[in-house]
């Protein structure tokens, strides 16, 4: 008889030697199946056969002075995952071949609660002291969000606690059609009954093949900001067939007779709402500070952004941008050269920006007046600090997750940061002993 682990290590080697072949033979579904795989298993993979020795003695050379978790630059954390069991695989991503089978989801905090939402429209909460505690028990709180018509909920894009209220931005699908709209339900354990107080449909545009940012931020109490994304990738032909828009050209941020590829300025009392500014691509990250409001942009091939959001303000796209397009060698304008708003930073190259969050000085002394930034490609937090008029970024550290960050947010009574992890749909925590 073969002892069990050995038996085990000869069922993992067959079944690595037999994905080498997969990808060696069809090498888009052999990408595909490595995609799938857990992290641990995947990484050794794509190390092996992307380019092999040469490119990766490169990236070890090139880790001059990097440290990783539990170490950072100045700091040792404990850092925690707990899977949640309930979240469904998705498809994420917009580019033809970097399209990824993750669990997305997002982060809200209510007193003592961490409240999650699911692409898929479904509310869990859980007490925040379980975190550290290793004894998560997440409870499922009933909407009426998919009680008319399941097959017209797309896709959950964010959520907004503010005083006893919960916001949600998502999509719905009309006809073909796909709409941005935001909902709010006053919290209920027992059941969330949500009301609509925003759709893109009041405008009659009707997007062709997606919809992206949503974020959300109350900027006082009774107007909420909300990001909108450009629809730059696709077109439409005669019959409704979604195409690639290979020229990745886009009127709608520029047009001012348009709601997309803006900041929208809602009121919650009469769903009122107007143009705060516009010129952007994808914001998916969104913080309100006093009177400062900082964004996390998506750029092109490289190029996201910081953006230091002023109303009445363009900030460019689908005109001006540091990076290239995905399908032309071609650079975007200038902003400054062009009368644009400038980014406070860009990413050369991109990491996928996602939130941005403010940290609370309680963390650490050697912490103080820091941001923090998720990121998607790039797997990394990124610890941030901004001069004190926010005009420009004095530093950055990046701390590798391993994880598509999707959302943050920290919490000061356990001086607690909690991570939204997509790859294996985690809720992840760093904390100090």
């Amino acid at each position: 008889m073969i002892p069990d682990e050995k038996k085990k290590l000869i069922i993992t080697s067959i079944s690595v030697i037999f994905i080498l072949i997969i990808f060696l033979i069809f090498k888009n579904f052999g990408t595909k199946i490595i995609n799938s795989l857990p992290t641990s298993v995947s990484l050794p993979l794509k190390s092996v056969l992307k380019a092999g020795v040469g490119i990766n003695s490169k990236r070890i050379s090139n880790d001059y002075n990097e440290v990783f978790l539990p170490k950072t630059q100045f700091i040792d954390l404990n850092f925690k995952k707990s899977k949640l069991d309930f979240l469904k695989l998705q498809e994420v991503g917009y580019l033809g071949d970097k399209k990824y089978l993750k669990k997305s989801f997002f982060l809200e905090r209510y007193k003592d609660k961490l409240f999650i939402a699911d692409r898929y429209g479904n509310f869990f909460y859980n007490e925040i002291k379980n975190l550290k505690n290793n004894t998560p028990s997440y409870q499922k709180i009933p909407t009426n969000l998919l009680s008319d018509d399941k097959e017209s909920y797309a896709k959950t894009l964010d959520i907004q606690i503010h005083k006893e209220k919960i916001f949600i931005s998502k999509v719905i699908k009309r006809n073909q059609c796909k709409y941005l709209e935001v909902d709010v339900a006053q919290i209920n354990y027992k059941t969330l009954n949500f009301e609509n107080i925003f759709t893109s449909e009041s405008n009659k545009e009707c997007m062709t093949h997606s919809i992206w940012a949503g974020k959300m931020e109350m900027l006082n109490s009774n107007q909420l900001l909300l990001t909108t994304a450009g629809d730059h990738l696709y077109t439409r032909d005669k019959s409704g067939k979604a195409l690639l828009n290979e020229n990745e050209s886009d009127s709608k941020p520029q047009d001012d007779n348009s709601l997309f590829g803006k900041v929208l300025l809602i009121d919650t009392e009469n769903s009122n709402y107007q143009i705060f500014n516009k010129g952007h691509r994808n914001s998916i990250g969104l913080l309100v500070e006093n009177s400062i409001i900082l964004s996390t942009e998506n750029g092109p091939r490289g190029g996201d952004e910081i953006n230091l959001e002023i109303k009445g303000k363009n900030y460019g796209w689908d005109l001006a941008a540091y990076g290239k397009k995905y399908y032309q060698n071609k650079m975007y304008l200038d902003h400054e050269s062009s009368s644009y708003q400038e980014p406070i930073f860009a990413f050369v190259p991109s990491l996928a920006v996602t939130e941005i969050i403010k940290l609370g000085n309680n963390f650490t002394n050697e912490w103080q007046d820091n941001y923090l930034i998720g990121t998607l490609n790039g797997r990394q937090l990124l610890r941030v600090k901004f001069s004190q008029d926010k005009s420009k970024v004095i530093y950055i550290e990046k701390i590798f997750i391993g994880e598509r960050i999707r959302d943050l947010l920290y919490d000061e009574q356990s001086k607690t940061i909690i991570l939204a992890l997509e790859d294996t749909g985690s809720v992840g925590i760093l904390y100090k002993d």
